[in-house]
């Protein structure tokens, strides 16, 4: 009989998490604001990472899955350069505390930052990076749909914020 309950209660629990993020203050923002610098025009235009997230959650408080960013920005004396930053990152989250409309949590991510340069004239050049995010502290509110608003250092900001829904 305790195993039954013990199942009903395990399917209330939400096992999986999709999220959409902005974040301020990304690698690629430091990376490109320093190359305006040393380049022959200033940055003139940047939007900071857009970002799509996923966990599947192996236990109550431990997610794993992985987290896509999407940024860039114009540069040079005729905004004749494009710089486009794509990260993609397997992520481990730890839920330390869960309450039914409240959260807080930590979560790391690691992986590869493609950067393509697109000037107008000359064909596109492209590298890649070993890139990462550690947000220390993430705080989230709502029940299945959730705000939450996190404090990190690493390609999706060291401010981000959005929406999760969990299901």
């Amino acid at each position: 009989m305790m195993t039954a309950v013990a199942n009903v209660n395990a399917q209330d629990e939400y096992t999986n998490e999709i999220g959409v993020t902005y974040g301020f203050g990304a690698i690629s923002d430091i990376l490109s604001t320093f190359t305006g610098a040393l380049s022959s025009g200033d940055q003139t235009g940047f939007w900071g990472p857009v970002g799509v997230e996923y966990y599947h959650f192996v236990s109550p408080s431990i997610g794993v899955g992985g987290v896509a960013t999407l940024t860039g920005c114009k540069w040079g004396t005729k905004n004749d350069y494009k710089t486009m930053y794509i990260s993609v990152m397997p992520s481990l989250k730890w839920s330390w505390l869960r309450k039914e409309h409240f959260g807080l949590y930590s979560k790391a991510a690691a992986g590869i930052m493609i950067v393509s340069n697109l000037p107008e004239k000359d064909k596109s050049k492209s590298a890649t990076y070993f890139t990462g995010q550690v947000s220390a502290l993430g705080m989230e509110v709502g029940t299945s749909v959730r705000c939450f608003l996190e404090a990190g250092f690493g390609e999706q900001g060291m401010l981000v914020a959005g929406l999760r829904y969990k299901f």
